[in-house]
């Protein structure tokens, strides 16, 4: 069974061993690095939108001859769009979702249709064989309801190094909190309403650093994640791109910044990818 059949049966396929031992532990420096001094503090950990351009040495990931094969089977296509998309994570959890963008939508039109077809690619820094991985509804990417029940999910099980490859209209969520974590969440989620109500500020969203960096002191382990998207080159993979970076720049560190750092559109094009091009926005 191929790539793609999976996807469309099932919404989400495990592509084993995309990066191997060494290019793992250059990227799990690259976060750890990052992580230090810049991302954004959220749900007790780190995240860092629009990190294709933030975090400029990832770039080389999203050529990876690996990625490219396992995207081309997932569409069964070479006209393929580098969105422009990725988030890197650390530490952090979160609740279901699907990644249509819920009610700031990615898509101008209805997305739960045969033609849409926009999938993501989590590449996963460390084993998950605990449940506190990526979990999913299998077939879920058919409804357009989401929130639903633990009895329908499944915990993907996953190697470092291995990827997951979704459908963005799957239900979908991370690891759990703890029950220490949680009472630090509800802290810190309380600090950031007061703040902004004291404070009231145009600086991007987030929660309290200081919180963040007391939960680290407690956690097993860190767990780091990189998700980005390639979509097929057609009307859905563009509005995709467009209305995700939208959603991206509002996040940005500097909003002005929007240009990819050198080498990633060579080395896209040089794996016969386009690459989106966000427009500069008015300041």
């Amino acid at each position: 069974m191929g790539i793609k059949h999976e996807l469309d049966e099932s919404g989400f396929v495990v592509v084993p061993s995309v990066l191997d031992p060494d290019e793992l532990t250059r990227l799990r420096e690259t976060l750890r690095t990052h992580f230090l001094s810049r991302g954004t503090a959220f749900n007790l950990g780190w995240t860092q939108p629009n990190a294709a351009i933030e975090c400029p040495d990832i770039s080389w990931v999203f050529s990876h001859p690996n990625v490219v094969a396992a995207y081309r089977g997932a569409y069964e296509s070479t006209d393929l769009l580098f969105t422009g998309h990725c988030d890197i994570h650390q530490d952090s959890f979160s609740a279901w979702h699907k990644d249509t963008g819920t009610e700031n939508c990615y898509f101008d039109e209805d997305c739960f249709v045969e033609e849409c077809r926009v999938v993501k690619m989590a590449i996963y820094l460390q084993d998950h064989h605990d449940g506190e991985g990526l979990t999913v509804v299998p077939g879920s990417h058919r409804s357009r309801q989401w929130g639903s029940s633990e009895n329908d999910a499944i915990s993907i099980s996953t190697n470092a190094g291995d990827a997951v490859l979704f459908d963005v209209r799957l239900d979908h969520r991370g690891r759990r909190p703890s029950k220490f974590e949680h009472i630090v969440h509800i802290a810190a989620m309380s600090a950031t309403k007061v703040i902004g109500r004291v404070a009231p500020s145009s600086r991007r969203p987030g929660q309290p650093a200081m919180l963040t960096r007391f939960a680290e002191h407690f956690a097993r382990t860190t767990r780091q994640s990189l998700y980005f998207t390639i979509a097929p080159d057609d009307r859905f993979g563009e509005q995709f791109a467009r209305n995700n970076m939208s959603r991206q720049r509002s996040q940005y560190t500097d909003p002005t910044s929007t240009a990819y750092p050198a080498g990633l559109v060579e080395g896209m094009g040089e794996a016969g990818i386009s690459v989106f091009q966000p427009d500069l926005p008015t300041i």
